[in-house]
């Protein structure tokens, strides 16, 4: 079995741990080798993915092993930018931990910061 084999998304075991938040599983597949920094078709790494769906614990295990918090999707949208879009302030305060403030300050495509987008969706 290829730890990194992907499904036709370009999402692999990794990306599917990490959007569902088992822990466990996500340390498994990195302790055998899953490379955190691997991107599915729309750009997202599981770190992206965790992010986006506030799976704080597993946020703070990703960010803590690699820096993969600068990377952005192919639309230009960071770990943070959907963690405070979504609402996720723990997830947030991980990404910031691991990234300071350069993370926080990082825009999308669009112009979207985490203060924006984290305003216009009625968590600020």
């Amino acid at each position: 079995c290829r730890v990194d084999a992907a499904s036709a998304d370009g999402s692999t075991a990794l990306h599917q741990a990490s959007m569902m938040g088992h822990l466990a599983c996500v340390r498994e597949l990195v302790g055998a080798g899953a490379d955190v920094s691997r991107k599915d078709k729309e750009g997202r790494t599981c770190l992206y993915v965790a992010s986006e769906m506030g799976q704080h614990l597993v946020v703070e295990y990703l960010a803590g092993i690699k820096s993969v918090c600068m990377e952005k999707d192919n639309n230009g949208w960071t770990c943070a930018l959907v963690a405070a879009r979504n609402g996720y302030l723990s997830a947030l305060e991980s990404l910031w931990e691991a990234g300071g403030k350069e993370l926080l300050l990082m825009t999308a495509h669009n112009g979207a910061s985490c203060a924006i987008v984290a305003s216009e969706n009625g968590h600020l």
